[in-house]
């Protein structure tokens, strides 16, 4: 498989040296061409060039989007990857992209991470600590980060096809063509990071969060066009304070909170292996999570005295201390769902080998006592993620969430925990209890007085949510 890298430069020396080097020394063994567009450079960037072994073409169009839009069409590989000058690419760059490539033939572009590499000033400082967060959760958003124009690899048939660059764009014509890409094929973030120089932020905080975050990424994801048509060189560095570093954290914390959580209801519910209520107007769903535990038995007892089955999502590290419970819950008929080994606070920012370790773990766990493998997952705390909706889809597992929350894991009293069921109680509930005392205390009755309401409860060995 043929490999293109197409470099923009404009008056690079202090940098093209590393990038370039940095892109002879692969472990890729494929044949590959190194592609630089020179887009004016004044200083010696193009003296520097002509001790390496790449080809030099010039754009004499100003801007980074008729200079990669030249260089992309001048590309032979099949597959192009872009990178920029003040970038240093790691030794299996290019083969971890062909390797992903060739397992997923669906695939028309992917890109990974970028992380930047020198602290000036406190500017730089605030984006190499956030950034990475950022990263995160755009990916919990959108299920891939937006493309930047030092780290993305694309099929040159799929580019040709969205027609290349939007050349009207000054900046942000990475992000606009990883858009346009998504609509046409399947694209995916990899881990497969660059580095790159903290450079841009230069310009002094507020200047900086306005350009790369307003601009490049709210407004080009939003509207679908930057609002600048100028972007000059960066060159002075300006100070920032600690003012700016607080308006910044609560702009980010605070936008973060309420997108990621708005996103995910409005695209994720959507999918029909996502539960969050039954169908039925006269059913309810009892589940428990966090077992087994020692009260496993006597809510085994209780629900037996008024023969109802629940769901129990047992985690895999509770499943180790009570192995016993797992059995005992298998052997009355109850179903046993997933709900991870550790139960980790910050599974959804974990990668997908983690997130995949932690759910395979505890099905193996549950199957090797029972033979029973789980086909249910309930993600801990609720929180649910693309990355963990991609582990599921390849699992052929469901997600069972909840629209009546017990809170008895805030330690209420057993009239509380009583209360909270009841009076969010309607058909179609599925009901989120804990392995506690108290709920022990409450559930018969809160059992009984459901049934005196006329509700079925759903038995999972007939009926299939």
């Amino acid at each position: 498989m043929k490999v293109s890298i197409v470099v923009p430069v404009y008056n690079e020396e202090k940098f093209i040296k590393n990038c370039i080097e940095s892109l002879l020394n692969q472990d890729y063994e494929g044949e590959c061409e190194i592609i630089v567009v020179d887009n004016g450079s004044t200083d010696r960037t193009l003296e520097i060039l002509k001790n390496y072994p790449v080809k030099v073409i010039i754009e004499p169009r100003k801007g980074t989007a008729f200079a990669r839009q030249t260089g992309f069409l001048s590309a032979s590989g099949d597959i192009i990857l872009s990178t920029d000058a003040d970038t240093i690419v790691p030794r299996n760059w290019i083969s971890k992209y062909v390797e992903e490539f060739k397992k997923d033939e669906n695939l028309i572009a992917l890109n990974g991470e970028v992380k930047f590499k020198e602290v000036f000033n406190f500017t730089s400082l605030i984006f190499k600590i956030f950034t990475p967060i950022v990263l995160k959760i755009e990916r919990m958003i959108k299920g891939n980060n937006s493309f930047a124009g030092c780290n993305f690899a694309v099929k040159k048939s799929a580019f040709l096809k969205v027609g290349g660059f939007n050349l009207n764009f000054i900046t942000g014509e990475d992000i606009d063509l990883g858009n346009r890409l998504k609509k046409i094929g399947k694209i995916k973030t990899i881990n497969n990071p660059v580095i790159t120089s903290s450079r841009r932020f230069k310009m002094g905080f507020f200047k900086s969060l306005f350009i790369y975050i307003l601009l490049n990424y709210i407004f080009l994801n939003v509207f679908k066009k930057p609002i600048m048509n100028n972007l000059p060189p960066i060159r002075e560095i300006k100070k920032s304070n600690i003012l700016a570093f607080i308006v910044f954290a609560i702009i980010l914390l605070t936008f973060s909170y309420f997108e990621v959580h708005a996103q995910l209801n409005k695209k994720l519910l959507k999918k029909p292996y996502i539960i969050y209520q039954l169908n039925s107007k006269n059913e309810v769903l009892i589940t428990f999570d966090d077992g087994p535990s020692p009260w496993t038995k006597q809510i085994l007892d209780t629900l037996d005295k008024y023969q109802i089955k629940a769901v129990f999502f047992l985690v895999g590290k509770n499943i180790e201390k009570y192995p016993n419970e797992v059995l005992e819950i298998y052997k009355r008929g109850h179903i046993i769902g997933n709900h991870s080994y550790s139960h980790s606070p910050v599974l959804i920012f974990k990668d997908y080998k983690t997130i995949r370790k932690e759910i395979d773990t505890t099905n193996k766990l549950i199957e090797k006592l029972t033979g029973f493998k789980p086909f249910l997952f309930r993600p801990p705390y609720g929180r649910y993620s693309y990355i963990m909706d991609s582990v599921i889809r390849d699992l052929n597992m469901k997600v069972v969430l909840w629209n009546d929350d017990s809170e008895d894991w805030k330690l209420l009293s057993p009239s509380g925990i009583y209360f909270k069921v009841i009076n969010q109680l309607k058909g179609g509930s599925i009901i989120l209890f804990h392995e506690r005392k108290n709920t022990l205390k409450s559930l018969g009755s809160i059992l009984k007085e459901i049934k005196s309401k006329n509700l079925k409860f759903i038995n999972l060995e007939e009926e299939k949510i």
